[in-house]
Protein backbone atom coordinates (compact mmCIF):
# COMPACT_ATOMS: atom_id res chain seq x y z
CA UNK A 1 0.00 0.00 0.00
CA UNK A 2 2.76 2.52 1.02
CA UNK A 3 4.42 1.67 -2.08
CA UNK A 4 1.31 3.08 -4.85
CA UNK A 5 0.34 6.11 -2.33
CA UNK A 6 4.20 7.46 -2.44
CA UNK A 7 4.92 9.98 -4.81
CA UNK A 8 8.68 9.19 -4.71
CA UNK A 9 9.67 5.59 -4.01
CA UNK A 10 13.58 4.69 -3.61
CA UNK A 11 14.70 1.51 -2.62
CA UNK A 12 17.68 1.34 0.29
CA UNK A 13 19.47 -2.27 -0.28
CA UNK A 14 23.27 -2.87 -0.37
CA UNK A 15 24.53 -4.30 -3.21
CA UNK A 16 24.96 -8.26 -1.38
CA UNK A 17 21.23 -7.71 -1.96
CA UNK A 18 21.63 -8.18 -5.46
CA UNK A 19 20.74 -11.17 -7.55
CA UNK A 20 19.28 -12.47 -3.85
CA UNK A 21 16.06 -14.52 -3.72
CA UNK A 22 13.67 -14.20 -0.58
CA UNK A 23 10.69 -15.49 0.74
CA UNK A 24 9.28 -11.78 0.73
CA UNK A 25 8.36 -9.66 -2.32
CA UNK A 26 7.33 -5.69 -1.63
CA UNK A 27 7.35 -5.42 -5.26
CA UNK A 28 9.43 -5.03 -8.90
CA UNK A 29 12.78 -2.81 -9.07
CA UNK A 30 10.57 -1.12 -11.71
CA UNK A 31 8.15 -0.03 -9.00
CA UNK A 32 11.25 2.07 -7.34
CA UNK A 33 12.23 5.70 -8.83
CA UNK A 34 15.92 5.12 -7.62
CA UNK A 35 17.96 2.30 -6.06
CA UNK A 36 20.34 3.56 -3.52
CA UNK A 37 22.74 0.90 -2.96
CA UNK A 38 26.65 0.04 -2.01
CA UNK A 39 29.49 -0.09 -4.68
CA UNK A 40 30.72 -3.58 -5.52
CA UNK A 41 28.54 -4.99 -7.74
CA UNK A 42 28.69 -7.39 -10.31
CA UNK A 43 28.88 -4.96 -13.51
CA UNK A 44 26.60 -7.19 -15.66
CA UNK A 45 23.79 -7.35 -12.48
CA UNK A 46 24.19 -3.28 -12.65
CA UNK A 47 23.70 -2.98 -16.02
CA UNK A 48 20.11 -4.93 -15.90
CA UNK A 49 19.29 -3.38 -12.61
CA UNK A 50 19.78 -0.08 -14.34
CA UNK A 51 17.52 -0.33 -17.19
CA UNK A 52 15.06 -1.03 -14.31
CA UNK A 53 15.59 1.82 -12.52
CA UNK A 54 18.03 4.61 -11.34
CA UNK A 55 20.75 3.12 -9.62
CA UNK A 56 23.04 4.85 -6.86
CA UNK A 57 26.22 3.51 -5.66
CA UNK A 58 27.59 4.68 -2.47
CA UNK A 59 31.40 3.86 -2.04
CA UNK A 60 31.29 1.94 2.17
CA UNK A 61 33.94 2.74 4.88
CA UNK A 62 35.85 -0.23 5.75
CA UNK A 63 36.73 1.10 9.47
CA UNK A 64 36.04 -2.30 11.02
CA UNK A 65 37.74 -5.35 9.52
CA UNK A 66 38.05 -8.42 11.24
CA UNK A 67 41.52 -10.41 11.95
CA UNK A 68 40.98 -11.95 8.29
CA UNK A 69 40.20 -8.68 6.88
CA UNK A 70 36.35 -9.31 6.46
CA UNK A 71 34.69 -6.04 6.94
CA UNK A 72 32.10 -6.03 10.24
CA UNK A 73 28.72 -5.48 8.70
CA UNK A 74 28.00 -2.12 10.69
CA UNK A 75 29.90 -0.41 8.20
CA UNK A 76 29.54 3.16 7.76
CA UNK A 77 28.82 4.81 4.14
CA UNK A 78 31.10 7.51 3.04
CA UNK A 79 29.23 10.72 3.26
CA UNK A 80 27.62 11.14 -0.16
CA UNK A 81 29.20 14.88 -1.74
Amino acid sequence: VMIRRATRRFLLADHTKAGAHGHVSYGSLKDFDAWITTTGMDPDLLRIYQEMTTVKEVPWSDRDETEDGESEIARTPEPVK
